[in-house]
């Protein structure tokens, strides 16, 4: 725990000096900094989020949250061939004896999309962090679910994977069904009808 505290406070440090350094940049009227650094802000900016501490604070989680989205939006405008530089694949091959994401499946899942090296990633943005192979990635698609989740429990609604669980027809902690097998959950005193999946998928993805 300490060795991640120590990573968060070096990578949170040289995340602030990138961002310094672009906006003196521009501010000195180089209208091309963002897009020289681009790289640099998005790996510091991954590295600060998926090694910061857990936050007992939902002002604090709100904020947290805002920086992943902000840093997502960022990734959204650089091209395939960036974002791959930036996040390699990882080097799995052996996916399909665990019934898992390895190298070729995101290969596959690039090539199903269309995405070519010079395209900008764009609207395929979300889709793509939780489809893409790389530890990072992966790490940072966690983070984005847990932090949104524990805002959502600060608010009085249901986490999202007990939500998912409830609407797939499973019984869950703090959910109760009526006799038609309706699923709901109690927020601010009132029950909340939960929208229930017709046919059970889950499917589970490494």
């Amino acid at each position: 725990m300490v060795v991640l505290q120590n990573k968060h406070k070096l990578y949170g440090a040289a995340f602030r000096r990138i961002l310094e350094k672009t906006m003196q940049q521009i501010d000195a009227g180089d209208k091309q900094a963002v897009k020289r650094n681009i790289e640099k802000i998005i790996w510091f900016g991954v590295k600060d989020i998926i090694t910061s501490p857990k936050y007992d604070d939902y002002e604090l989680n709100v904020s947290y949250f805002e920086s992943i989205s902000n840093i997502k939006g960022l990734m959204a405008t650089m091209t395939l061939k960036q974002f791959m530089n930036v996040f390699p694949i990882k080097k799995d091959f052996d996916g399909h004896k665990w019934g898992s994401k390895d190298y070729f499946y995101t290969k596959e899942y690039i090539e199903g999309i269309g995405l070519r090296p010079n395209d900008v990633i764009g609207e395929y943005a979300l889709e793509l962090f939780a489809e893409y192979w790389n530890d990072d990635i992966r790490k940072l698609f966690v983070k984005s679910l847990t932090t949104m989740s524990t805002i959502r429990r600060y608010e009085g609604h249901l986490g999202l994977f007990e939500e998912f669980m409830a609407a797939e027809g499973e019984d869950t902690p703090d959910t109760f069904k009526d006799e038609k097998g309706q699923a709901y959950y109690v927020s601010n005193g009132k029950p909340q009808k939960i929208k229930m999946n017709k046919v059970g998928h889950l499917r589970v993805i490494k």
